[in-house]
């Protein structure tokens, strides 16, 4: 549940400086009204259609102060707010006198707005933020100084922070990113890759892909690296439309034949790769496909059999006599596109990672979860959009220089600084409020992992 602090200073000077006018105050409201006696100010745009009983749901509560009645005042002001914007309280905690009709409440993907360590002496209610009768009032819109409140000493019911214990300004004590994680950010994907080699790709020696070169040497990051349909954040890179023309699983059946008819199917069956899949997947298309191969072209292998192996030079292997049954020429093929495509230097290995333990020739092969986080920060506020401006390398200058898989290619705090700053009265500066990166409410109540150098997310 919300909870107005009872240890703010401010709030319990104002609290005595209102016992004076309390009575007086009580009996002409009840007769005219509050807003006939003190007009609090114009709603915000969003509030216009609402009255006082909306939100000031507890009367005579200055009376019950009085005498002694040490309940939080923003809770009952809390359970209004719910009305419309259901599921930002504790619905476990008690609230005494308020009855919600349950159909009314509109339950958001949010929750409460705290972090569930947090010290309930320190938990604000609703209006301390979101401050209504104010001039231009914006209630989004919310200042820094509500978030130094607490974050300028954040207090922990264990004494522990796996935050940072104090902010005040990002361009001043403000941690660097992700230093709750403890140890920097290492990336747990579990890929062979390496950036440097991707930015410095010599076009004339790579035949075969010269022209997908000349277009990642003209567009760079550009050509992986694509923004989601809000322009906010990158869309993941996917095999099929980012990597597939340069690094193609290609296949081709070991056979030989002196059917024409039969050779040209061949080269066709060459030049359809094979899909980028889980192993065991991949090992039932192919066999699929050399089975309709087989069926369509029976003459496959027919001048290759004979009665006897063929004597073969010392030192060398004898040729492998090819099957007259269909079915056994399907899995003898199925066999040599495994082993091709599952343990070659050019196949599934030269990206992915085999799980410990497996051994090469096994099929299906076995290979780590590739494990790449969609997203670093899942609840910071960043527009890939209005940086579109400034070049990649501005902000994402290691990328040159990067050549393993762990780096985290993510601007560092003091190159965000250098445009977004909080020195109040100097112009062309970028805005460094709080709320300009993070997002207060969360999308769920949940306690953060504990710092590791190689957590993703």
């Amino acid at each position: 549940m919300l909870r107005l602090s009872q240890n703010r200073p401010n709030t319990d000077r104002s609290i005595r400086r209102s016992y004076f006018f309390a009575g007086p105050y009580q009996a002409v409201s009840y007769r005219q009204g509050v807003a006939a006696v003190f007009p609090p100010g114009s709603l915000a745009p969003v509030h216009a259609g609402l009255d006082c009983k909306h939100c000031h749901v507890e009367s005579w509560r200055g009376l019950h102060r009085m005498f002694g009645d040490r309940r939080p005042t923003g809770a009952a002001m809390d359970r209004a707010c719910s009305l419309c914007h259901g599921g930002l309280l504790d619905e476990s905690s008690p609230h005494p006198g308020i009855e919600l009709p349950r159909a009314s409440v509109v339950p958001p993907p949010v929750v409460a707005p705290r972090h569930l360590r947090q010290h309930p002496a320190e938990v604000e209610s609703c209006a301390a933020c979101h401050r209504e009768h104010q001039p231009n009032n914006d209630l989004v819109q919310v200042t820094d100084a509500s978030c130094r409140r607490c974050h300028a000493n954040l207090q922990m019911r264990d004494g522990q922070h796996t935050f940072y214990p104090r902010v005040t300004a990002f361009d001043g004590d403000h941690p660097p990113f992700g230093w709750w994680r403890g140890g920097g950010l290492q990336d747990p994907g579990a890929l062979h890759f390496n950036h440097q080699i991707h930015l410095r790709l010599p076009e004339k020696s790579l035949h075969g892909i010269d022209g997908a070169v000349r277009r990642l040497n003209q567009l760079e990051c550009r050509l992986c690296h694509r923004p989601d349909a809000q322009g906010r954040h990158m869309a993941p890179v996917r095999y099929e439309r980012d990597c597939a023309e340069c690094h193609p699983l290609a296949i081709r059946i070991t056979a030989t034949t002196n059917d024409s008819t039969v050779r040209e199917a061949m080269e066709a069956f060459g030049r359809q790769p094979a899909p980028h899949l889980s192993p065991d997947l991949v090992s039932a298309v192919l066999r699929e496909r050399l089975r309709r191969f087989a069926q369509q072209n029976p003459m496959i292998g027919k001048d290759e059999a004979t009665s006897e192996p063929l004597r073969s030079f010392p030192g060398n292997r004898p040729r492998q006599i090819a099957p007259r049954d269909p079915s056994s020429w399907v899995d003898l093929q199925t066999a040599i596109l495994q082993r091709l495509l599952f343990d070659s230097p050019g196949g599934c290995r030269y990206c992915h990672l085999a799980k410990a333990g497996s051994k090469p020739g096994t099929a299906p092969a076995e290979y780590e979860s590739t494990n790449l986080p969609d997203s670093w920060f899942p609840y910071a506020r960043f527009s890939h959009a209005k940086h579109g401006l400034m070049a990649c390398g501005e902000c994402h200058d290691q990328a040159r220089t990067s050549t393993r898989t762990a780096d985290v290619l993510m601007p560092t705090k003091q190159k965000c600084v250098e445009c977004h700053w909080n020195q109040s009265g100097v112009r062309n500066r970028a805005r460094a409020d709080c709320l300009e990166c993070h997002q207060y409410h969360g999308p769920g109540p949940r306690e953060p992992a504990a710092p590791a150098g190689n957590s993703a997310g």
